[in-house]
């Protein structure tokens, strides 16, 4: 996994944050930014090198009403030393029962601020984004407000807060500086490979004790279903922090770990261990057990790491890897696509079963097995690109509503995956995740295509039964025409920008996106699990973004994709 950069931001970055966050509010009523950009301790569980962090002001003496809400918003800047700052300005009584880690609001638009009652005040903000006490990133709907309420208390003769929201306020800016985005690592059901579950942190000492704090507490409501824990009830720290020290993170466990059978502490040290590798600070994870050091091995259980090198093409007159080579099992592949006509494939991660989608359907070819007919295991019409699972089973679906979501066996069973919500919709394209917990689909709407994201549930085998609970995956894509993963916690969208230029995007679960250059012609996005990204045009072109550019890899393809895509 690739490491985060070791400079938290940089100083024109967060200058720039700094001039942003002055907004104006109702009236000559402003949120200031009257602190200083400072240079910071070393972060000792994130971050290496110079850190920086925004330091608000205390209230001033005198400070009016409106002054200490101005002043109390604006230090939900300083996030050090559990938000010393944004207490100053609260009553003795209130200061230790305020809880700013509860939710996070990333305000946009104007803020306005007014006076009920007396000692009482209002502030109302437009919502961008938030983030709850876990630190799961939700964006908000265009248009929605919050409505924030303050109370006032007169002491040692000056204003204070005597009643305000467990949270923070912060425009994106100043939000994109404080906090940064990890994966908490959990297993699938069948405890085979690592899933991610994407979380905001404030990035500062205490980052690697908030990683495996959540960590322990569980993931996220919605991916649940799909994944498991080797963490057992009742597991803490027996130390009240993780520790960082030259590379080594020391986690220290309560005896509840002497417990575990020698499997699951491989497993419970491969969750802790692709958790904490993200802090530049980490390169290795040490577990304790009440100061008593463990050996445990390492195992990387992340799907990602067991990436395809390279994509594989079917053209007019062949069937290889991108690279040239052609594995003595692809020979029949191309002869079978013509005799076929097929105009899409799905391969699957070993590289032994071929699936071919033709005008009768979808055809499972087994290729170590020369001269075999290939099986006919999907008849029905209008069929999407069937694609295959890191387990082992081909996904197959019609185009129109109603139409089933099957898993098919090597075996040519097919199986009926419930899936009620896409059963709802005419879907475009549907993609499986590295390690194969989640589904991504391009769906046809009534104010055009989207993309959605849930989790797939497995029954002990690792057969899917079902889906569970669709989120949209907010894309700044208009008009989605591709999709593909592009790790183990981003799908690539391809959007169709004028009709000529396309726009691919990476959009995070649990974060935002952002755009690449566009690509001329482009019809069809294609990405490896680490994120190696291509696109192929309409004119059979394949390109691959290199260095912020599109460059030219292959032409006269037919499709292409990556093994156990």
């Amino acid at each position: 996994m690739p490491k985060l950069s070791g400079r938290f931001v940089g100083i024109a970055r967060v200058v720039a944050a700094a001039t942003l966050v002055a907004t104006v509010l109702t009236g000559c009523a402003r949120l200031p930014l009257a602190g200083e950009v400072r240079q910071g301790p070393l972060i000792d569980g994130g971050l290496s090198g110079e850190q920086l962090y925004y330091s608000p002001n205390p209230p001033s003496t005198g400070a009016s009403q409106e002054d200490i809400i101005n002043g109390f918003l604006n230090a939900g800047t300083g996030p050090q030393d559990d938000y010393a700052v944004a207490r100053e300005y609260l009553s003795d009584k209130f200061r230790s029962q305020w809880q700013p880690n509860q939710e996070v609001l990333v305000e946009t638009g104007r803020p306005e601020i007014s006076f009920a009652a007396a000692g009482r005040a209002q502030v109302s903000i437009l919502l961008q984004s938030k983030l709850d006490e876990r630190g799961i990133y939700s964006v908000a709907r265009e248009g929605t407000a919050r409505t924030l309420d303050f109370s006032f208390v007169r002491e040692h003769g000056e204003w204070r807060l005597s009643s305000a929201p467990n949270l923070t306020v912060l425009i994106r800016p100043i939000f994109d500086a404080i906090f940064h985005s990890y994966s908490l690592y959990f297993f699938d059901n069948q405890f085979k490979y690592l899933v991610p579950d994407v979380r905001w942190f404030p990035a500062r000492a205490s980052t690697s004790t908030r990683m495996v704090t959540e960590l322990f507490r569980g993931p996220s409501d919605w991916l649940a279903p799909a994944v498991s824990t080797a963490i057992p009830a009742g597991m803490k720290l027996s130390l009240s922090s993780v520790s960082v020290a030259n590379g080594q993170a020391a986690v220290d466990l309560n005896s509840k770990f002497l417990s575990l059978t020698a499997i699951q502490k491989v497993q419970l040290k491969s969750q802790l261990s692709a958790t904490l590798d993200q802090l530049a600070s980490v390169n290795q994870v040490q577990i304790l057990v009440e100061r008593s050091p463990q050996t445990i091995n390492d195992v990387d259980a992340r799907a990602t790491s067991m990436a395809p090198s390279s994509p594989v093409l079917l053209t007019n007159d062949s069937f290889k890897h991108l690279t040239g080579s052609v594995p003595p099992n692809f020979n029949q592949i191309s002869g079978l696509a013509q005799t076929y006509e097929a105009v899409d494939f799905a391969l699957s991660a070993d590289e032994k079963y071929a699936a071919l989608r033709a005008p009768d359907g979808v055809h499972l070819v087994l290729l170590s097995s020369i001269g075999t007919t290939p099986l006919l295991v999907d008849s029905r019409a209008k069929l999407i690109r069937p694609v295959f699972d890191r387990q082992g089973y081909l996904w197959s679906t019609g185009q129109t509503a109603g139409s089933q979501v099957r898993a098919i066996g090597l075996d040519g069973t097919a199986y009926t995956v419930a899936a009620s919500w896409l059963a709802l919709a005419n879907r475009e394209e549907v993609a499986i995740s590295p390690e194969g917990a989640r589904i991504a689909a391009r769906i046809k709407t009534p104010s055009g295509d989207q993309v959605w994201v849930s989790t797939i549930l497995r029954d002990r085998t690792g057969r899917p039964t079902a889906l569970g609970k669709p989120i949209q995956l907010m894309a700044s894509a208009k008009t989605p025409i591709s999709i593909g993963w592009a790790g183990d916690s981003t799908v690539a969208v391809l959007d169709d920008n004028d009709g000529v230029r396309a726009i691919a995007y990476l959009a995070t679960i649990g974060a935002d996106s952002t755009a690449t250059v566009g690509i001329e012609n482009g019809v069809r996005i294609l990405s490896s699990p680490v994120g190696e990204l291509y696109a192929l045009t309409r004119f059979g072109e394949l390109d691959r973004y290199k260095s912020s550019n599109w460059e030219r890899a292959a032409q006269s393809v037919v499709a292409t994709h990556f093994a156990g895509q």
